[in-house]
């Protein structure tokens, strides 16, 4: 059972440096680009609303001088979300493990008992029925033997036995 739930739900490789899948490698990239730019153009806007500045280049080079200490944060937040996400994942897998155990799998024993005994039934049924028609054809030849005056040798039908059962008519 552990082994094939290890088969469905497989262990995402992991980046040993962000702790986050692999996969979601390239979105904490892109997180950790589209945060600096963000950050970077709220300080260069208030810088440019609230300082003075002469040249554009003036502005650009304090932006980026009081931008950068944020970076440990920028990189923080954004393998932060990442992994939240992957763990909220990992939460869905195991609830949905939990579910498919608790209400799915008791419903999937219960109709699979239900169409073993409705097959059981069937079974049954037709069984009954063959054997009606064996002894109805031995019959039909006595009766014909009777009325054509033969005398009549043919011993009745033997019951069937089925699954172990002796009496198929139970």
């Amino acid at each position: 059972m552990a082994e094939q739930q290890q088969q469905q739900y497989p262990e995402p490789e992991r980046e040993s440096v962000w702790s986050v899948a692999r996969r979601w490698v390239p979105w904490c990239l892109a997180l950790i680009f589209l945060l600096t730019i963000a950050w970077t153009a709220f300080v260069g806007w208030t810088l440019a609303v609230h300082g003075n500045y002469a040249g554009s280049s003036l502005l650009v080079v304090d932006t980026a001088g009081k931008s950068g200490p944020a970076a440990p944060l920028i990189l923080l937040l954004a393998v932060s979300v990442v992994s939240l996400v992957d763990s909220l994942e990992g939460i869905i897998v195991v609830t949905k493990r939990y579910l498919d155990s608790k209400l799915v799998e008791p419903i999937r024993r219960q109709l699979r008992e239900e169409g073993r005994e409705e097959g059981r039934e069937e079974g049954l049924e037709e069984g009954r029925e063959r054997e009606r028609q064996r002894w109805t054809a031995w019959n039909r030849r006595r009766l014909e033997a009777e009325a054509g005056g033969e005398p009549f040798t043919e011993p009745p039908p033997e019951p069937i036995h089925t699954n172990g059962k002796d009496n198929i008519s139970s």
